[in-house]
């Protein structure tokens, strides 16, 4: 018999290179072309850059007199030719061209870069302070565009602490950017304030933010100059671990190079599906939730999720009413099975036969091992092909809704209800629904019950057959194994998105 193919990332990416190439160009953006402009000319007098100006002017149509300024400094400063915006910006000067705001703003950027890749000196830092008098003088109010580029710039002075209130200005209004947060951090690791660092390092992940690296680099080189570093290192790692932290992909090899400065040794690896390490061998740790941690879930996920403020825009009283009076009744499951994300596994356009042919596969692979299922689906399942359909109510429970509301919740519900070990089948990874817990730890803590106990089908045969993409025996956290940390890793992959790479790191 054949198998069904549902989903197998390596063979779509495949496709979509084949039907898109373009994808693996360049993309041809005004940014890019102007740049190879740039590079394309050799520029050592003030002549060359306005022959360039020129030029770039009369090519582009979307690049004009009031941004070209602005985004012939920030691709200089994208391609790290800090010398090059310099120079650009020395030539609008003696040309006596006004820089704007956006202008001024990929100014302090192109500093903040050129700051933490070179060696900053007093003179770079007083270009910086004197940019900003001249700023706020001309500018009494800013926009938060401009607020958070100056903020990266002033960070890497004496008067970093100024920040602070121009984070305030910014927060009047929106949010600051994390990389604005995370700058902050790092001045206050370097200048030893560690007590205002975690405090906005915990603000951070409250605001569901990304933490950069600069964090991490400024926080080990403040601890290099320690006797106790190891410990500290210890502090850092076991924050990670609290907080659920990956290295974001692109920020790998500074993480890298900062923990080899403290004479540690770091190695890339893979952990294996039974949770053991490619490089040092160690078996990483499943970290179960608690009964209490578990249980508040469940009542969140009843009040914010089930219940919530919008109760009747994801159903009708009746229906919440026929739900209730299920789950009071209902005994526990060892599989709670999402219907209409198995249906669909194979694609929307398929027939019934097909779709109901994979719900009633999933069915029957859980039924033979002895376990009790529970399928959550809608009404038009009723429809379906009675070979099939009639195996599924034979063989499992069933809970149909209106055709027009959303089940997630219930199947959430339902899958809680039955116990910290019951099995969830579903390639949704609830996002939505995790949004509503609002609290960072709910949500870490949902994340954490979720990746362990979710099964997604990646093969369906008939009669049962199935081959699902089941949790690892272990958890993706930062985690201390024997003599080695390891520090998962999010994917450089586009196409392949559960991956996680791992840093072993030996003290």
């Amino acid at each position: 018999m054949m198998f069904r193919r549902l989903y197998l990332t390596q063979f779509i990416a495949k496709r979509f290179i084949q039907r898109r190439p373009e994808v693996m160009k360049e993309r041809q953006t005004p940014q890019n072309l102007l740049w190879k402009t740039i590079e394309n000319t050799k520029i050592s007098l003030p002549q060359d850059w306005k022959n360039v100006r020129n030029e770039i002017l009369n090519s582009f149509r979307s690049i004009t007199p009031a941004n070209i300024d602005a985004i012939t400094v920030n691709v200089c400063t994208t391609n790290k030719k800090y010398d090059l915006a310099l120079s650009y910006l020395e030539f609008l000067k003696t040309e006596n061209i006004q820089l704007n705001l956006a202008t001024l703003g990929n100014y302090f950027k192109l500093l903040h870069a050129k700051g933490l890749e070179e060696q900053f000196s007093p003179k770079d830092e007083e270009k910086i302070l004197l940019l900003y008098e001249k700023v706020r003088k001309e500018y009494p109010i800013l926009d938060q565009s401009t607020l958070n580029s100056i903020i990266q710039a002033l960070s890497l002075t004496s008067q970093w602490k100024q920040c602070l209130g121009l984070l305030d200005e910014i927060k009047i209004t929106s949010s600051p950017t994390a990389y604005s947060y995370c700058v902050i951090i790092g001045a206050a690791f370097l200048h030893k304030e560690d007590d205002l660092a975690w405090k906005l390092l915990n603000e951070v992940i409250d605001n569901d933010k990304t933490v950069y690296s600069i964090v991490y680099s400024s926080y080990f080189k403040r601890i290099g100059k320690k006797s106790d570093k190891g410990s500290q290192i210890e502090k850092m790692f076991t924050f990670m671990q609290d907080k659920c932290l990956k290295i974001e992909s692109n920020q790998i090899e500074e993480f890298v190079e900062s923990l080899k400065s403290l004479k540690t040794i770091v190695r890339s690896s893979v952990v294996t599906q039974r949770g053991v390490c490619k490089f040092c061998n160690s078996k990483l740790l499943q970290f179960d939730l608690t009964q209490s941690e578990f249980d508040e879930i469940k009542q969140k996920i009843i009040d914010n999720v089930i219940i919530g403020k919008d109760v009747y825009a994801r159903t009708t009283a009746e229906e919440l009413s026929k739900f209730k009076s299920f789950v009071s009744n209902m005994p526990s499951f060892d599989v709670v099975i999402d219907g209409l994300n198995v249906a669909y596994s194979a694609g929307l356009k398929q027939p019934p036969q097909v779709t109901s042919g994979l719900v009633q596969s999933v069915v029957a692979h859980f039924v033979s091992q002895g376990k009790k299922v529970l399928l959550l689906g809608r009404n038009h399942m009723n429809k379906w092909p009675r070979n099939n359909w009639g195996y599924i109510k034979e063989n499992a429970t069933i809970f149909l809704t209106e055709d027009l509301s959303q089940d997630d919740p219930y199947l959430l519900y339902c899958a809680l209800s039955s116990g910290k070990d019951t099995v969830i089948v579903t390639k949704d990874l609830m996002r939505g629904h995790k949004f509503l817990l609002k609290d960072v730890r709910l949500k870490i803590l949902f994340d954490r019950w979720l990746s362990q106990r979710q099964y997604q089908l990646v093969f369906a045969k008939e009669g049962g057959n199935c081959i699902f993409k089941k949790p690892p025996n272990y958890t993706h956290l930062a985690q201390r194994n024997g003599h080695f940390w390891h520090i998962p890793c999010k994917s450089e992959s586009r196409f392949i998105t559960n991956k996680t790479y791992w840093l072993c790191v030996q003290k």
